[in-house]
């Protein structure tokens, strides 16, 4: 029986040491991922709108008038205005053309007066505006008074589109080119309305040196239907 008592002894004791056997602490809870730090972010720069440069206008182009050679002028001079009278509604029938000229003639007068020579020459009409149109000395614009005379006849001849106009200026300037003058009279006549494919200037011709008398005028001739 001594055996058996020691041995239910011993396991007595190792279940008392079991019971009173301190139990183990429990492991720290795993401390929580912290979030990523975000980047400061910058501020925005306030960026300037782009600006874009205003369209830089160009230069209107001078009006292009034709200027015919003294020793030419007759032959292109026909062939302009048969050029023209392909447009019907812009032309007169040769019938119509001495009274449609004597009519133009009294309006002429009518708008510049007595201060310029208008002088009817078979078929065409011949204002002589010498004196009339001023220019400063080695320039080639029409001064105020000028101007104003220009822009009276404009209006007739505007109104009677079936008419060519000759444009010619001799200054007597040797160092002022007459033609330089003579396209300015006819820029006036252009932006005063007159079509300038109804305007040519009589070229000064190069050998001719510089001529002694000072002219101006403008030769008006009609556009004649078939002609």
């Amino acid at each position: 029986m001594r055996p058996y008592c020691c041995g239910l002894l011993a396991v007595a004791l190792a279940l008392s040491a079991c019971a009173t056997r301190a139990p183990r602490p429990a492991a720290p809870p795993t401390p929580a991922a912290k979030p990523p730090v975000a980047a400061p972010v910058a501020p925005a720069q306030a960026v300037a709108p782009a600006t874009k440069k205003p369209p830089v206008a160009k230069a209107s182009a001078a009006p292009e008038v034709k200027v015919l050679p003294p020793a030419g002028y007759e032959n292109e001079k026909t062939r302009l205005k048969q050029a023209l009278a392909k447009n019907a509604a812009n032309t007169l029938a040769p019938d119509d053309v001495g009274y449609t000229l004597d009519v133009l003639h009294g309006r002429l007068r009518q708008e510049v007066g007595k201060s310029a020579h208008i002088a009817r020459e078979a078929d065409r009409i011949v204002i002589d505006l010498s004196g009339l149109l001023g220019f400063a000395s080695g320039a080639d614009q029409v001064d105020a008074a000028g101007r104003q005379r220009l822009e009276a006849l404009a209006r007739v001849l505007v109104e009677y589109r079936a008419t060519f106009v000759s444009v010619l200026v001799r200054d007597g300037e040797p160092s002022q080119p007459s033609d330089r003058r003579a396209l300015a009279l006819a820029r006036v006549l252009i932006q005063s309305g007159v079509a300038r494919q109804r305007i040519v200037v009589i070229g000064q011709d190069a050998n001719a040196g510089v001529a002694s008398v000072a002219r101006t005028a403008l030769m008006i001739e009609a556009i004649v239907r078939g002609g």
